[in-house]
């Protein structure tokens, strides 16, 4: 998947763990923050950040969840049927 951070998203789905650092940025990009500004808000280094966002798999869940808490995105959850 290749999302254009001039994109905006509104829902996506995450297919593969490949796909949500792509989100991740797209969104971080949509709200006009840089990665430093971001990491400052999390308490990680900017470094910490740029890494989430090549490899989110590698970041804890409570940390994703607070970045999606940044970005006013939210995770859902639902069945496939």
């Amino acid at each position: 998947m290749n999302i254009n951070s001039e994109f905006l998203i509104d829902e996506y789905g995450v297919k593969s763990p490949k796909d949500l650092p792509l989100i991740l940025r797209s969104l971080r990009h949509q709200k006009g923050y840089s990665q430093k500004q971001i990491a400052e808000m999390l308490g990680i280094s900017q470094k910490t950040m740029s890494a989430l966002e090549r490899n989110a798999s590698s970041a804890n869940f409570s940390r994703i969840v607070k970045l999606l808490e940044l970005l006013d995105a939210e995770i859902i959850i639902k069945s496939k049927n």
